[in-house]
């Protein structure tokens, strides 16, 4: 019953025809007494708006994830035959698995039920093959004994379910792979300056989880012993826009504020911008609904939106123009020399704005985290306006990249000393790249990726044995530098044969 019309000229017109027929089938041309019409689908967003009108199938139920007692009863109901054959262990708490499974429907309950026993079934089937083979002598004689030690072995026990979960993961749970993705460098902390001074990079990242518990912590009271419906003491949707220049963190820094002891969201789903275009605009714009819909599915829940210019075709320019990917390097420059900023795929722009200002469902909380290193380009288009918050990610100064080297452990575990002698050496000025945010520093992702070369480049020249450690001063570090476009222009180049 997909919306007729939808599919553009390729649509096929018998699939209409069928529509308007099922249509006509369920108002009937005369009374059809003691008949219910049960529709079920996983996409109601997909569905013809004349299906859901009154008089067709207008009473619409949503069934959604149980809660902990519902999970309880799943669990119940799918080991009782275990439970019933003397195969479930006494260690095996149902009411601790249904207080440890957030966020698992029914299936993925029984799949979890499923995976234990296929775990106890392994274990069985080892302990047998041993049995077998240290008793083929005395067959006969040990048969008693060795069905009693197959049948101990085939008991689901606690530990078949803590491995089975580790197996089965819900999919309304936390992406664990997709954040640490956004991190792939780690994150490295730049807290400590020294002095007095909080460190910049710092109160950018501590500025992202308080917005976040905003939503997560604001459980629902019930003002009245009497009250028969509850009232949110805190807000049930938040949006917040992470930006900075190209480098400077912001996706590690969204990463680190998703993690569950963070933020509290038990749910958090991730969007790539840079997978979600890579099949063309309108498999994006579907891509971005299905995530924000998938969101708004849980209870609580946390969507991460990574690089906002890729998903709308913004690219950032030399000297922080910002102007449309495609096609966009014909675009004619304005009186001051700066090529405007196009107008990104229009309907992707409507999409993100109605999707970001519609609030959750009745009940359920949503939280947007999203980065962009061209903030300026957002404000032009109308995107910047449509979030609750903005937080900027600058980049790090000279004493927060010396305070990064010395976490990071390439000139020595903990030698603060090396790693400003490495300070010394990074072009701070470079730092705002080629974005909007452009400001004085050094991108943390340029500095890591340098560390990174550096140490592989002392590798490979054989030296400090099997603990790499780099030479603040020598070639491979001034190498690392100036491959990442950050070496000090008055610092003499000693390279040796560095290539």
């Amino acid at each position: 019953m997909k919306a007729r019309g939808s599919g553009g000229a390729a649509a096929s017109v018998v699939h209409d025809n069928v529509v308007n027929q099922l249509l006509t089938k369920l108002d009937g041309m005369q009374s059809l007494d003691n008949v219910l019409v049960v529709g079920i689908t996983n996409r109601r967003d997909l569905l013809d708006p004349a299906v859901l009108r009154p008089g067709r199938l207008e009473l619409q139920v949503e069934v959604g994830l149980p809660d902990e007692r519902g999970r309880r009863q799943i669990f119940n109901i799918h080991t009782a035959a275990m439970r019933a054959g003397g195969m479930l262990a006494a260690d095996v708490d149902v009411d601790a698995l249904a207080a440890t499974t957030g966020n698992y429907s029914g299936a993925e309950i029984k799949g979890l039920v499923g995976a234990a026993q296929s775990h106890a079934l392994a274990r069985y089937l080892a302990a047998s093959g041993n049995e077998n083979e240290n008793e083929n002598e005395n067959e006969n004689e040990n048969e008693n004994a060795a069905a009693a030690a197959a049948a101990a072995n085939v008991v689901v026990t606690a530990d078949d379910f803590e491995r089975a979960a580790r197996e089965v993961r819900p999919a309304m749970g936390a992406d664990e792979a997709a954040l640490s993705a956004l991190r792939p460098l780690g994150m490295h902390c730049s807290c400590d300056t020294g002095s007095a001074v909080v460190s910049r990079h710092k109160r950018a990242r501590d500025a992202i989880a308080p917005l976040l518990r905003a939503v997560s912590r604001s459980v629902v009271a019930v003002s009245d012993a009497s009250a028969s419906a509850p009232k949110p003491n805190g807000p049930d949707h938040i949006t917040v826009l992470l930006h900075g220049p190209p480098g400077s963190g912001k996706t590690a820094a969204a990463a680190e504020a998703s993690g569950f002891e963070a933020s509290g969201f038990p749910h958090v789903k991730v969007f790539r911008a840079e997978l979600a275009v890579a099949n063309g605009p309108d498999a994006a714009l579907h891509a971005l609904r299905v995530a924000f819909d998938d969101a708004a599915k849980a209870p609580l829940s946390l969507l991460v939106i990574d690089s906002l210019e890729i998903l709308l075709g913004i690219a950032v320019g030399e000297g922080g123009d910002a102007r449309v990917a495609a096609g966009g390097g014909g675009a004619k420059k304005t009186s001051s020399g700066t090529t405007p900023c196009a107008p990104p795929h229009a309907e992707l722009l409507q999409t993100l704005h109605a999707l970001l200002r519609r609030p959750p469902p009745p009940g359920r909380k949503l939280a947007v985290l999203a980065t962009t290193s061209s903030i300026d380009a957002m404000r032009r288009v109308g995107v910047s306006g449509a979030f609750h918050a903005a937080v900027e990610v600058p980049p790090l100064s000279r004493d927060e990249a010396a305070r990064v080297l010395a976490t990071e452990g390439a000139f020595g575990a903990g030698d603060h000393d090396a790693a400003v002698v490495a300070a010394e050496m990074i072009e701070i000025s470079a730092s705002g790249g080629n974005g909007d945010d452009a400001t004085t520093g050094v991108a943390i992702k340029r500095l890591l990726r340098a560390a990174q070369l550096a140490r592989a480049l002392t590798s490979a020249s054989g030296g400090n044995g099997g603990d790499v450690v780099v030479d603040p001063r020598g070639g491979p570090w001034l190498t690392a530098l100036e491959r990442g476009g950050v070496l000090r222009s008055d610092v003499a180049e000693v390279r040796g044969g560095y290539a």
